[in-house]
């Protein structure tokens, strides 16, 4: 959406010099990280319990637990 929006902009005040302006994913981040913004999604899981928060969080990373464990002692 950013990206769209930039090259309609550039395209209604660019300077008309042949050079063609490309809003790829690149030219997004450098953007975004220039002026201090990110892109960030909205989400409701700070509003939950953070006791179920950290369950429902650490609960998938169970069956690989013991394999990391080893991985990092090793």
């Amino acid at each position: 959406m950013i990206q769209n929006n930039a090259k309609e902009i550039y395209s209604s005040v660019g300077d008309g010099a042949g050079k063609e302006f490309v809003a790829n994913r690149g030219w997004l981040e450098k953007c975004l990280k220039r002026n201090d913004l990110s892109l960030r999604r909205r989400t409701t899981m700070a509003q939950k319990d953070p006791d179920l928060l950290t369950g429902s969080l650490v609960r998938p990373l169970l069956p690989d637990l013991p394999n990391m464990l080893i991985e990092e002692l090793a």
